[in-house]
């Protein structure tokens, strides 16, 4: 009898120290989700601004007009 009350107590005491360490890891692991980088929404970019205007491209070529006459 004593044997048994002794090892149930000893199995008792084991889940006690294992629940508090689950317990635990869990709090850990909240405190690291928070330090984690958070992700960054992509910048839309216009799809317009990749081709050349009108404007830019007869500057450029009166620009190098002007140098080719030189």
């Amino acid at each position: 009898r004593t044997l048994l009350a002794k090892v149930g107590k000893a199995l008792d005491a084991k889940n006690v120290e294992i629940a508090s360490l689950k317990a635990q890891i869990d709090n850990l692991n909240k405190h690291l989700e928070a330090y984690e980088p958070q992700s960054r929404e992509k910048e839309k970019k216009n799809a317009n601004d990749i081709f050349a205007r009108i404007e830019d491209i007869i500057e450029a070529k009166e620009h190098s007009m002007k140098s080719l006459r030189r």
